[in-house]
């Protein structure tokens, strides 16, 4: 089971895409004056280090994850749907391009207008103090791997795509591989470093919120609402394992399940339940029978149907397949999307 799949779809249902994305080469020039400005701040950063700690407030530690998680996301997703597009041509990805492939798709380009936006934003984030060290510097490391790798990507795009392979024998492609997979390889662990700190600072965020609602405003619907979502990551880390307990997972459903009741309490400060509240209410049941079937198939080692087996090899058509984390995450992902629109 893929576990970067789950942090993809939790981040994609809490950011807007950018609009105006293009598929552009990006500016050599750019990317190393990026570079410049990342070890700038990271300096700064190092600098500032030794001054008495400042707890970060709740509103910067939202204005940086806002940044964090858009940059994180959309610059992931689009950096592993080009070297799956890749990878699903050449053969041998580890010795890269035979030179005698039949059909060659090349690699799409990372978005020149996606980077250009992170590589001014993240460094701004960072910046901003109080800072939060472990993640500034997580965040930091991933642009500036994310620029190193999106040129030798870019680069090859425009080889596939201008099919250049054709007039030097696949010379390029050979001889770039090598750069690509140790760009590839380092950024993957500046990516995976990266996600763990957003997680920490996040549910950190989630918690404190949680807290402040109930201090404030008792156990209400939106005290519930949110900690669904938070017992609903707690259940998903257990979902996308292949084996797993199932008490232990029926246990956080007994939880979500019990604030769901609550908020579908017709008494539940009505005053206080926002607009399009029975689609957040929809959702979330949606959500609960989805990981059911999940752990019913799990506890009870259901099998899966040929039909439904030949749709598991493809990511977007197992979502449709129930029993599958991948149709628990589509779920999730709904839920949390319009958990988002109701905040």
């Amino acid at each position: 089971m893929n576990n970067k799949f789950l942090y993809t779809v939790l981040f994609s249902s809490v950011i807007a895409m950018l609009s105006g994305c293009d598929d552009k080469k990006v500016d050599t020039k750019s990317a190393d004056a990026s570079l410049k400005t990342v070890s700038t701040v990271s300096a700064k950063m190092d600098a500032t280090s030794q001054k008495k700690e400042e707890k970060p407030t709740p509103e910067v530690i939202a204005a940086k994850l806002q940044i964090y998680i858009k940059c994180y996301s959309l610059l992931d997703a689009g950096i592993n749907h080009s070297f799956n597009q890749y990878s699903s041509w050449v053969k041998d990805v580890d010795q890269g391009p035979a030179g005698n492939e039949t059909e060659v798709s090349g690699m799409s380009p990372v978005n020149s207008k996606l980077l250009e936006f992170c590589n001014n934003k993240m460094p701004l984030a960072a910046e901003r103090q109080p800072g939060i060290p472990e993640l500034d510097h997580a965040a930091l490391n991933f642009i500036k791997s994310a620029n190193s790798l999106s040129e030798v990507m870019n680069s090859l795009s425009q080889y596939y795509r201008q099919e250049d392979y054709k007039k030097d024998a696949f010379l390029k492609g050979k001889t770039s591989h090598a750069e690509f997979m140790n760009k590839l390889k380092s950024y993957n662990s500046d990516s995976v470093a990266f996600r763990s700190a957003i997680d920490t600072a996040n549910d950190a965020q989630q918690l404190a919120r949680l807290q402040e609602i109930e201090q404030s405003e008792g156990k209400n619907v939106r005290y519930h609402a949110l900690s669904i979502v938070i017992n609903a990551k707690k259940l998903n880390a257990i979902l996308v394992q292949d084996k797993f307990s199932a008490e232990s997972a029926t246990r956080i459903m007994s939880e979500i399940q019990a604030s769901l009741d609550v908020m579908k309490q017709p008494s539940a400060n009505t005053a206080k339940k926002p607009q399009d509240y029975s689609k957040l209410i929809k959702n979330i049941e949606e959500y609960v029978l989805a990981a059911q079937q999940r752990i019913n198939h799990v506890r009870d080692n259901q099998p899966f149907t040929e039909a439904e087996k030949a749709q598991l090899t493809d990511q977007q058509s197992s979502a449709m397949v129930e029993g599958t984390f991948n149709h628990a995450m589509k779920a999730n992902n709904e839920m949390i999307a319009s958990f988002n629109l109701l905040q």
